[in-house]
Order: structure tokens, then C-alpha cells, then sequence
């Protein structure tokens, strides 16, 4: 394949989110890689913390938003679900199902996805859903810019 052919298939993932809630984990576990003990990352995601929920509208999808060239396809990921009732906390109550579609609706996010991040499955599942949003909107911006021509 051209290199030029490579570079119109490329997909950029970026993950996001709080600290510690699991981005790290979700591609290691995505590419077979073992999972140690938490190692402190630079830089999606929100956990079973409501602050962290929070923040994807706060602060991520504007910083998003802000820096992307182009708008960027959002997928909303619950990374711990399978931690959402060990919380007793009122401040920190689990976020519910409802919530995550909820905020992804708002967010204008492609989808939403629960993600044990020790789940191969859902963790395939986050990069399948973007390459195949991603090629759906590359298709549209190609359908409609053809039809400009058809008038």
C-alpha cells in the first residue's frame, strides 16, 4: 500500500480522563499486554467516582474540543462498572447506566461503553466502535461532497 493510501487510514485514539480511572489498563489489556500494578501515566474515561464522571463535561470534551483539528467522535467509557455498587458514599455514589447514556447523549458521544478494564471483549469493543465511526463519517464527507457534483 502507498504511503499516502496509509496515511487516509489512519485512526488517532486519543483516551482521556481523570487520573487512575483505568486508561492505561484499557490499552494494555487491548494489545495482550500484562497488567501490573498502577504506574503513574502523562496524560475518556470516568471511573465509579462522581467527580470523575463530572469532569468528562467539565473539563475533557471542552479541552477536546478546544484543541482538536477536527471535531472529534467522542465514546463515553465507564471503565470501572464493575466497582458501581461498592460505593456508600454519598458524595462519591456510583454513576448509574442511566447517567453514562445520559451524559453520552449530552456529550454528543458515538456511544457508550461499560468496560471492566480487565475485559479483552469491551476493550476491542472502544477501538472497534472508533475505527468504524470514523470510517462512517469519512464515508458521509464523501458521499455528500460527490452529491455536490450530481446537481
Amino acid at each position: 500500500m502507498h504511503t499516502d493510501d496509509m496515511a487516509k487510514n489512519v485512526v488517532k485514539c486519543c483516551l482521556v480522563g481523570d487520573a487512575m480511572v483505568g486508561k492505561t489498563a484499557v490499552v494494555q489489556t487491548f494489545l495482550d499486554k500484562d497488567l501490573k500494578q498502577y504506574t503513574p501515566t502523562v496524560f475518556d474515561n470516568y471511573a465509579v467516582h462522581r467527580e470523575s464522571f463530572q469532569n468528562v463535561n467539565k473539563f475533557w470534551v471542552p479541552e477536546l474540543k478546544k484543541y482538536a483539528r477536527r471535531r472529534p467522535l467522542l465514546i463515553l467509557v465507564d471503565t470501572h462498572c464493575e466497582l458501581n455498587n461498592t460505593s456508600s458514599s454519598d458524595t462519591d455514589k456510583p454513576v448509574s447506566i442511566e447517567e453514562g447514556f445520559s451524559m453520552a447523549q449530552e456529550i454528543e458521544a458515538v456511544s457508550f461503553i461499560e468496560c471492566g478494564t480487565l475485559s479483552k471483549e469491551t476493550s476491542r469493543k472502544i477501538f472497534t466502535d472508533a475505527v468504524i465511526n470514523t470510517v462512517k463519517k469519512k464515508k458521509n464527507k464523501t458521499s455528500k461532497f460527490m452529491n455536490l457534483f450530481k446537481r
